[in-house]
């Protein structure tokens, strides 16, 4: 029986006890041969058949069932922690097994989970004595704040802050849990910041003003991620230390805890050090001692490099700015004038402009070298590495400005003698904003060999890597940033990008026509410019077969892999082919390391087939990557608001319209506007008999960021359970004059609020446009309503449905014209009556 049926089964109030057990499936045997389990293997959808599962999947899949796991319980086959040494021993063999520090799975789990009433967080308040004013004023700050759905746990008075939270962890039902002490008063802004961020990972608090450290106090964390780590930690006869002991579980746990500034003072109290503290601080530290210095596998810090050449000149490292260009002038300038302060040279290879670019490059002495246009992006690249001389080479177009921030960065990592290069976060300019961008490596050590490749998109990371793998040396990621503006709808008709970039992926692969990021690359081009559906098709077709014929180690850690398997399938979703987008994504998702685009494509398909709770969890790993430094475009929004909209969508179709309000406001904390998320938040509105909030929400919409049919007609929606039916004539015209072509099914809706509000030529007009089986029915209406001696409704009129919508309405008269127009015996009386 599968979850959600049993939980069908088990009535309000109801416990489930399960009792699982640590086996060797096939699937886990076939993945451990292959190299072990780790963050880049296939995570399995709730409906495969074997699977290996953290707690925090199967909190999540009972919570999702409408189950709440109340508490677990592991029998222990080794009542201790593994030794520091063996932990390291797994980590070299590429085990993820951090977490043994803490303690040894267990053979067996028991967990007890109840049937409740869904509850999107619980404030779980700690007590150590009993001050009724003190838990007072904690509940009056709520109070200001807090909303309706989130229960509040006040925990039994224990000797230690931790004996109270994990009392009260028992009785609550939310999914997620946030930790204070009775005292404390929290603030809206503080719980806003923390509910932002909770989704991700653990968050905690820290204020700006103080050095305060408040520990657990204020810690907001996914339910399934406390049941994992284990009860906090009350053995301890500290509660400074348990706070402490906490924190390094969770990063032993792989929940590293991320702090939260907040402005203002809770007014509340700090973890007590307790009358031991100085006994049991030494045996706390001798427990993680070493645990800091484990080396994670592949971790290149713990390998000998060769000291560079600036450390034996006893200098600083030099940096050399390399720039390809053609009629530039527009954008150089502010391009140079940002980095020219951080750079030593600037070498410039100009490919036969005929304006100011030379020019303005000289001015800014810029070592201008000249080269033909030869259809090949790379030629310039590499003449410019020729003739740099620097110890790294920062590489950048003209139509690309370094953020200042990032500026004065630049010499401090190129001083780094472990790093081969850096990762460059992108964003694109165009006219509705910047994107979430990508990274790319354009800052890099200037070693012997290294060269671009490709005639289009050209690459140096292959030849870095080359050269970097016999040094020990790794590619790091960086806070270094720059914006793209070459990428405007402007700018590419003015410079002809789209013809001129078809032709060189076309001269790409002619030179290499099993080149799969080459043709990933073109395919994804047209599917940007909208053109040539079959090439883009075969295209992504052709990388994935070849994808297919590799060993899975060369493809592994590739992002653009999981990309082509994402890209096909949304366009096989958008042509209506779900079956075939499912198999896609759940392809990429066995075979490549998945992107954020692969997890939303793969919730969005799935939800589209009605498999919602696998969809919340592909939502749910669409979130982990929130702030990630990816090389691959990420589409907006969908590592927050747009994620938590869609983890909404699916909580309203599962009928849990509680979970669904709560994901939707966190959505519209981050993202106000964002329309989606407007729209379904009226449905729980009205849900919630809150007419006048949505309506409110609606225009404030409206005002802030435009009009739009879909806000248009859900507002006139809204007016009509209002029954203010002539504005919601209107405002469904308003929708309709907004959209691109007349829509027939805005029209039936106007035709019959102008009907309800006794507007019966208005109605005519719109239902006559409007080829619907209910528009006929309501067209009838209108005939009987004006005496027509008509003995039965028109061929296709849907009579069923507009009667049902007119009882809702209260208008049962013109009910019983209805239903008896088609009634022989009595047509003439009920004519002459009308």
């Amino acid at each position: 029986m599968r979850l959600p049926e049993l939980c069908d089964v088990l009535a309000p109030g109801g416990v489930l006890v399960l009792s699982l057990r640590h086996v060797m499936a096939p699937s886990n045997v076939r993945a451990s041969l292959q190299g072990g389990l780790s963050g880049f293997d296939h995570r399995p959808f709730l409906s495969d058949r074997e699977q290996s599962f953290s707690i925090l999947q199967l909190t999540r899949a009972l919570s999702q069932a409408g189950l709440t796991v109340r508490d677990l319980a592991e029998v222990q086959l080794w009542d201790r922690q593994m030794p520091l040494a063996s932990v390291h021993a797994l980590l070299k063999v590429g085990i993820a097994a951090t977490r043994y520090l803490v303690r040894v799975p267990g053979d067996r789990l028991w967990v007890r989970a109840e049937r409740l009433l869904p509850a999107p967080g619980s404030v779980l308040i700690a007590r150590t004595k009993d001050d009724p004013e003190a838990l007072q004023r904690t509940m009056g700050a709520l109070d200001a704040f807090l909303p309706a759905s989130w229960e509040r746990v006040t925990g039994e008075i224990q000797e230690r802050e931790c004996e109270s939270w994990n009392e009260a962890v028992t009785r609550s039902s939310g999914d997620f849990l946030w930790l204070l002490r009775s005292g404390d008063q929290p603030d809206e802004e503080s719980y806003m910041r923390l509910r932002h961020e909770a989704p991700v990972a653990p968050a905690y608090r820290v204020e700006e003003s103080e050095d305060a450290f408040y520990g657990l106090g204020g810690l907001m964390i996914e339910r399934g991620a406390l049941l994992d780590m284990g009860p906090l930690p009350s053995e301890l006869e500290s509660d400074l230390l348990a706070n402490e002991e906490y924190l390094l579980r969770a990063s032993a746990f792989g929940y590293p805890f991320r702090p939260v500034k907040c402005s203002k003072p809770w007014a509340g109290q700090s973890p007590e050090p307790g009358p031991r503290i100085a006994e049991l601080t030494p045996i706390f530290l001798e427990r993680w001692d070493g645990a800091g210095e484990l080396e994670n596998p592949g971790d290149p810090s713990a390998l000998e490099v060769e000291t560079p050449p600036w450390e034996l000149e006893g200098r600083d490292p030099r940096i050399s700015l390399c720039m390809i260009t053609k009629n530039e002038e527009s954008f150089l300038e502010g391009c140079l004038r940002q980095v020219v302060e951080h750079v030593d040279e600037i070498v410039l290879v100009d490919t036969g402009s005929e304006d100011r670019t030379v020019e303005i490059a000289e001015s800014f002495g810029a070592k201008v070298l000249h080269q033909k246009w030869e259809e090949d992006f790379s030629k310039p690249r590499n003449l410019s590495l020729e003739h740099a001389t620097g110890d790294w080479i920062l590489v950048l177009d003209a139509d690309e400005v370094l953020s200042a921030e990032s500026a004065c960065k630049i010499r401090d990592l190129a001083k780094n003698k472990r790093a081969a290069g850096y990762h460059v976060l992108f964003r694109s300019a165009h006219e509705d904003g910047a994107t979430g961008g990508l990274t790319m490596v354009r800052m890099f050590r200037r070693l012997p060999n290294i060269e671009y490749r490709f005639v289009i998109h050209e690459q140096v990371v292959m030849s870095l890597l080359e050269e970097a793998k016999d040094r020990n040396l790794a590619i790091l990621p960086s806070s270094l940033e720059v914006l793209h503006y070459g990428y405007t709808d402007e700018i590419m008709d003015k410079r002809d990008k789209r013809r001129r970039n078809v032709e060189l992926f076309e001269k790409q692969l002619a030179i290499d026509p099993d080149d799969v990021y080459c043709l990933y690359k073109y395919a994804d081009f047209l599917r940007i410019i909208g053109d040539r559906d079959d090439d883009l098709r075969a295209g992504f077709h052709r990388a994935l077969s070849l994808l297919r014929l590799q060993a899975p180690s060369t493809y592994r850690q590739a992002p653009f892999a999981a990309e082509i398997s994402a890209l096909l399938a949304l366009h096989y979703a958008r042509a209506g082919d779900l079956e075939k987008a499912d198999e896609l994504v759940r392809e990429g998702l066995q075979r490549f390391l998945p992107t954020p685009n692969l997890h939303y494509i793969a919730a969005n398909v799935a939800s589209s087939l009605g498999r919602y709770l696998e969809a919340l969890e592909q939502y749910h790993h669409c979130l982990g990557f929130r702030d990630a430094m990816l090389s691959v475009p990420v589409q907006p929004g969908i590592t927050g608001h747009v994620s938590y909209a869609g983890m909404a969508s699916c909580y309203m179709q599962l009928g849990d319209m509680v979970r669904a309000a709560d994901w939707l406001d966190a959505a519209l904390r981050e993202e106000p506007g964002y329309e989606v998320a407007v729209l379904l938040r009226t449905i729980c509105d009205l849900n919630e008999g809150a007419l006048s909030r949505a309506i409110e929400r609606i225009t404030a919409c409206i005002s802030a960021n435009g009009d739009s049919p879909a806000l248009r007609a859900q507002g006139a929606r809204v007016l009509g359970q209002l029954d203010m039916w002539p504005q919601a004539c209107r405002w469904f015209e308003q929708a309709i004059e907004l959209c691109a072509s007349d829509d027939p099914g805005l029209r039936r809706e106007a035709g019959l609020s102008a009907l309800l509000g006794d507007d019966l030529p208005r109605a005519q007009g719109h239902l006559e446009r409007a080829d619907d089986p209910v528009a006929k029915a309501a067209l009838h209406l209108l005939a009987v309503l004006r005496g027509e001696q008509r003995v039965a409704p028109p061929m296709g009129a849907d009579i069923d449905a507009l009667e049902d919508l007119l009882r809702k309405k209260g208008r049962s008269d013109w009910v019983e014209y209805l239903s008896a127009s088609a009634d022989r015996e009595n047509t003439n009386a009920l004519f002459a009556e009308v």
